[in-house]
């Protein structure tokens, strides 16, 4: 009987262990509190400038590996690429989410005349699967539209009402656009509005610091359009 119960015992505990790893596998759990995060956030002005309400959760990110941790710093040849993992908590299997990523500093902090400035945009994601989701406004790391210093782009989910696929009703972008009017001067508390997106879910952002050389010059010789190139 003592074996049976230390045999099981010992089930019990490595299926727990293979349960968190399952569970958490590559979703860092931040130091930071509700209170710590809404304190980073209101600090940075996000709240209530650029949404009004507080996300209720952190969004989990990750580019190459590193991670985005609220305004921690990254240089443009790290964000050149749009994230290799993002995640967030869901309700339920069949919700669907929209995803923005938004450029807060545009062209500069003491200037921000491109504020929202869309970085990415992506709508009707099956939970967390953004490559199953509509790409409306492809991704775009930093360019020359940014002054040198240092800028905020944040990430921020919604989830869609009635889970059910949104129309997005949004600029179409060609090559021969100028940045500033495809992706510049616009408002994530109007577009939220305008689809009638529930309050924001999660949210986390990261500095980039354009002071720092530009190490892929043709990365960079496109930046006159709307599209990067592919």
């Amino acid at each position: 009987m003592k074996s049976f119960i230390e045999a099981s015992t010992l089930f019990f505990l490595l299926i727990k262990g293979h349960m968190a790893e399952t569970l958490f596998a590559g979703k860092p759990l931040l130091e930071e509190t509700p209170s710590d995060k809404k304190q980073i956030l209101e600090k940075h002005k996000i709240v209530p400038d650029i949404f009004a309400h507080m996300p209720k959760h952190v969004m989990f990110g990750h580019f190459e590996g590193k991670e985005m941790s609220f305004g921690n710093s990254f240089t443009p040849d790290e964000i050149k690429k749009k994230p290799d993992y993002l995640d967030w908590p869901t309700n339920g299997t069949k919700a669907l989410y929209c995803l923005l990523a938004i450029g807060i500093d545009v062209p500069s902090k003491k200037e921000p005349k491109l504020r929202d400035f869309r970085h990415w945009l992506v709508g009707n994601i099956p939970s967390t699967d953004i490559e199953r989701g509509q790409e409306i406004i492809p991704y775009l790391g930093a360019g020359n539209f940014l002054d040198e210093g240092s800028h905020r782009i944040l990430f921020v989910v919604f989830q869609q009402p009635y889970r059910r696929k949104l129309k997005f009703y949004e600029r179409n972008f060609t090559r021969r656009e100028p940045i500033a009017r495809a992706r510049g001067n616009t408002s994530t508390l109007k577009f939220a509005e305008k689809y009638g997106l529930n309050e924001p879910v999660a949210a986390n952002f990261l500095t980039v610091e354009t002071d720092v050389p530009k190490s892929t010059p043709d990365y960079y010789a496109h930046m006159t359009t709307g599209v990067p190139r592919g």
